[in-house]
């Protein structure tokens, strides 16, 4: 992993934390667990994971990053290998000869599933979560510490310069932010020239809610102002809805939500804390709205691969 750590800058001043005649690998001033750059500022490196979040932590909620990090540190692995593949190889539409030595940045990565399957398919992939998730994200990669690096990292104050990355993969975690149209700006001037970013939201009909949330958005307001054990132990209540004979069609057309690609019992637990959990953002928008987030970038994007009228994969001009 240490590698990898000369891609990273101080997130408060852009200086390096490498020194200039260590050929990219050697720490500048890595002393007894903490990082500090050349200017001084200093960071936890905990259990071979460096935290940059000390610097401010005002790009996101607090409730939201014990949730998630919660969640994924109960369950690491939730996922089935069915998900995994859709969701890094289906969705934003490429193969896995695509990844093949690229320079990767998983934004939000949870507990470093599709991080793992990049770095499967040899990508040089750094990893980044605001949560504690980041543990369950080492240990899973722990097999390809050679080119896999795990990071604590606030998306709005990530620690890299300005056109680094060959590719940005960011699925299910714009919609979570206090900003998603300014998250999303922050990772695309991440991207080299002729870079790529793959980028999700939550998404509704034009000019209205799909009819789903008008069962589940009021349930989401009373569930996610409780204490987040009382929610998770609520949230249970899922699997059997899930299960129960005919009226599980219609609970799972109202309140409950269901994976067929996750039909395990964690896994649909997870999946409806996820969506009812004390997160305090939770945004969506229409296809239109999304066009012109990407039309508007500080950068030029040209469309790649779209999905229902909005895009989701593109190339940085």
């Amino acid at each position: 992993m240490k590698n990898l750590f000369h891609y990273f800058l101080c997130p408060d001043c852009k200086a390096s934390f490498f020194d200039d005649g260590g050929a990219g690998n050697k720490l500048d001033g890595m002393i007894k667990d903490v990082l500090t750059c050349a200017n001084g500022h200093i960071f936890p490196f905990d259990d071979g994971i460096p935290d940059f979040t000390s610097f401010q932590n005002k790009g996101q909620d607090k409730s939201t990053v014990e949730s998630f990090g919660f969640e994924w540190q109960w369950d690491n692995v939730p996922r089935t290998e069915e998900d995994l593949y859709f969701r890094v190889f289906e969705k934003p539409n490429v193969t896995p000869e695509f990844l093949k030595g690229k320079l990767v940045l998983d934004v939000g990565c949870g507990a470093g599933l599709q991080t793992k399957i990049m770095a499967k398919c040899g990508a040089t992939v750094i990893g980044v979560d605001l949560s504690e998730a980041v543990r369950a994200a080492y240990h899973n990669n722990i097999e390809y510490r050679d080119r896999v690096c795990i990071a604590r990292a606030d998306i709005f104050h990530l620690p890299f310069a300005e056109e680094t990355f060959d590719y940005i993969y960011c699925e299910g975690v714009l919609q979570h932010t206090k900003n998603p149209q300014a998250a999303f700006y922050s990772l695309a001037r991440l991207l080299k020239k002729e870079g790529q970013i793959f980028a999700t939201f939550y998404t509704r009909r034009e000019g209205w809610f799909m009819p789903f949330l008008f069962f589940r958005q009021p349930l989401r307001v009373f569930l996610s102002r409780l204490p987040s054990k009382w929610c998770w132990r609520i949230c249970w209540f899922s699997i059997p809805l899930n299960k129960i004979p005919i009226l599980k069609h219609l609970f799972r057309k109202t309140i409950v939500l269901y994976d067929k690609r996750n039909p395990g019992s964690k896994a649909i637990w997870c999946l409806n804390y996820d969506f009812y959990g004390p997160h305090k953002y939770q945004f969506y928008f229409s296809p239109g709205e999304i066009r012109k987030i990407w039309q508007d970038a500080p950068i030029h994007l040209t469309i790649l691969h779209s999905e229902y009228d909005y895009p989701l994969r593109g190339k940085r001009k």
